[in-house]
Parts: structure tokens; sequence; C-alpha cells
């Protein structure tokens, strides 16, 4: 079975991204990097008008 990948997608902004994925990471019980969630995170700012 493939790995599961969680996708962020935003529009609250690029920082309030970034403090997500630290929230996900931070409840994670890893004892390692390699044991992390896999995270993806997409962030065009410019793209917001």
């Amino acid at each position: 079975m493939t790995e599961k990948i969680i996708g962020v997608v935003g529009g609250v902004g690029p920082l309030a991204s970034i403090q997500l994925i630290k929230y996900i990471f931070m409840q994670t019980e890893a004892t390692s990097d390699q044991e992390h969630l896999r995270v993806a995170m997409l962030s065009f700012s410019d793209l917001i008008p």
C-alpha cells in the first residue's frame, strides 16, 4: 500500500500554513525525522488578489 501524503492548500497566508504544518509535526509521535508524516505545502501568495 502506498503511504498517504497530507496536502496543505493555503488561503489564509503562508505563515498560517507553516504554523499548521508545525502543529502537525509537533503532534506526531516520531523519534526521528524519517518517522514523520509526509506533508506537502504549495504556496502561491502572488496569485491571491
